[in-house]
């Protein structure tokens, strides 16, 4: 079921009809009922093992990220601020979303609320890192326009 549903009592039990969502589940979820809006313009890292997806409402920037199963370190680059009714320079506190699962057999009924950090951007760019410490979480990141 591409790694979208997992089974409560045994995920190797052809038999069993104990469904459940498993975690990647979430992101499909996450991307039906908050992605809305207007899609922008994203590119992905120039090594191709982070992409981005984003979206913008009339209320919030929303941003879908996640990796080719692996780990590392990358940025999110968000330019253009102004045209979404921000100042040109100033702070923006993100809320963070966890997509987390030890495996694709684990339960998860909902993303992690990771908490709102504030970054300082200037010039019309907001650059925030990602420290990917596990070849599996994916990650939505939201700020208000």
């Amino acid at each position: 079921m591409a790694n979208l549903l997992t089974k409560k009592s045994d995920p190797t039990d052809y038999n069993a009809t104990d469904y459940a969502s498993a975690p990647e589940f979430q992101v499909y979820k996450y991307y039906n009922l908050n992605m809305t809006g207007h899609r922008v313009e994203t590119s992905g890292t120039g090594d191709r093992l982070f992409d981005v997806y984003a979206t913008v409402d009339a209320q919030k920037v929303r941003i879908l990220s996640g990796t080719r199963i692996t780990t590392g370190d990358w940025q999110i680059t968000v330019n253009g601020l102004s045209a979404v009714g921000l100042p040109r320079e100033g702070t923006v506190g993100i809320q963070t979303w966890g997509f987390a699962g030890k495996s694709v057999y684990e339960e998860v009924d909902a993303p992690s609320d990771r908490g709102i950090v504030s970054h300082a951007y200037s010039d019309d760019t907001l650059t925030f890192p990602i420290y990917q410490t596990d070849a599996s979480t994916a990650w939505a990141f939201e700020f208000s326009r």
